[in-house]
């Protein structure tokens, strides 16, 4: 890694800082209302992921909910994000714009990165994917686990 590049990683974690702390505390101030927020498997919603290290995604970006109803009521889900880079993988899924109005672009589902967040991360409701593209989705989380 460069100085130029710990530069910049640096310049983003400062920035990224001051908006972690924003969420921590209103996590704190709302945590019963955010254990009470509805996230249903398939619902697509903007997801503040952050500044983060090596390969993980960052930044506030669309995700899809994975994770069932039951587990979502504990104020954590379990998402994958969506990015614009079209990467073909056995483990990723494309969701088509034109299928999808409420995307921006056409976007790929990125079951390796998958993860737990805060529901306090979650923001806006962007919608929700079919059910044969949540079925498919699915069975690119069994291949990624070898299930």
């Amino acid at each position: 890694m460069s100085i130029t590049e710990e530069r910049e990683k640096e310049n983003k974690l400062n920035e990224w800082r001051p908006e972690k702390k924003r969420l921590s505390l209103n996590w704190i101030r709302l945590s019963k209302s955010q254990k009470n927020r509805h996230f249903a498997t398939g619902d697509i919603f903007y997801c503040d992921l952050g500044e983060n290290i090596g390969y993980e995604i960052t930044k506030s970006r669309p995700v899809i909910v994975l994770s069932d109803s039951h587990y979502n009521k504990n104020g954590m889900v379990i998402v994958a994000p969506l990015t614009k880079n079209l990467f073909r993988h056995k483990t990723t899924y494309f969701l088509k714009k034109e299928k999808y109005d409420f995307l921006e672009c056409d976007s790929c589902v990125k079951t390796s990165q998958m993860r737990s967040v805060a529901s306090i991360r979650m923001t806006t409701k962007l919608g929700k994917v079919d059910s044969d593209d949540l079925r498919n989705i699915k069975s690119r989380i069994k291949i990624l686990f070898n299930f």
